[in-house]
């Protein structure tokens, strides 16, 4: 609670005014809704009214990127260079920036190799089966195991193994792929499409343990 050291003058949205003035009508009189707290009262920030939870989601971020992003790409001529908001439901995984004196760099730096080596590979499924199953390898082999090792307590290191190991088995289905009749290919959410992101993957870690092995 803090004492108001002179008069203080609110509008009919709470906001604060600094002059008397704001807030009288053409009478001179109070507006409706507006108020006065004299010198020596208390006040609190309750008189500003109810904060908008909205401005804490991620969706008003995700808005105000788009607005800024615009406005941006409006003093860009060269359409080589305008700005791109990563889009969130693609093929593709977002690298990770490396601000100045970051203790994590090496891993960060090592988990966007991985990263770009997966977009670049997903590129190329893309041409082979349609985005929905490449959608759907990146759900079963990278965002839902990332999901499960943050809920495990697992560092960002773990992060890299899993995107090396989604990339490795994407390759893998492709080349199974190929070989399946284009009438009898599964859809994105078939279980046998499901069955066989399995195979591959566990064909993947036998390759990887046999290779440790040796």
């Amino acid at each position: 609670m803090k004492i108001a050291t002179r008069n203080m003058f609110y509008d009919e949205n709470g906001k604060h005014c600094r002059t008397k003035k704001q807030i009288l009508d053409d009478q001179g009189e109070l507006r409706k809704g507006c108020y006065i707290i004299p010198k020596g009262n208390p006040y609190s920030g309750h008189y500003f009214g109810q904060k908008n939870s909205f401005f804490k989601k991620k969706a008003f971020l995700r808005e105000l990127k788009t607005v800024y992003t615009e406005l941006i790409n409006e003093e860009i001529y060269d359409e080589r260079r305008k700005l791109k908001i990563f889009p969130k439901d693609s093929i593709f995984l977002a690298t990770k920036k490396i601000g100045k004196n970051n203790p994590m760099e090496d891993v960060i730096r090592k988990n966007n190799e991985a990263v770009h080596k997966w977009n670049y590979n997903a590129s190329y499924a893309a041409t082979i089966m349609s985005e929905d199953h490449v959608k759907e390898v990146k759900r079963q082999m990278v965002l839902q195991p990332i999901r499960e090792s943050v809920a495990a307590g697992n560092g960002p290191e773990q992060y890299r193994s899993i995107v090396q190991l989604a990339t490795k088995t994407l390759n893998r289905l492709i080349r199974e792929w190929v070989d399946i009749f284009p009438k009898e290919r599964p859809k994105p959410k078939d279980e046998i499409f499901a069955k066989m992101i399995s195979y591959c993957r566990d064909r993947v870690q036998k390759k990887t343990e046999r290779e440790v092995e040796r």
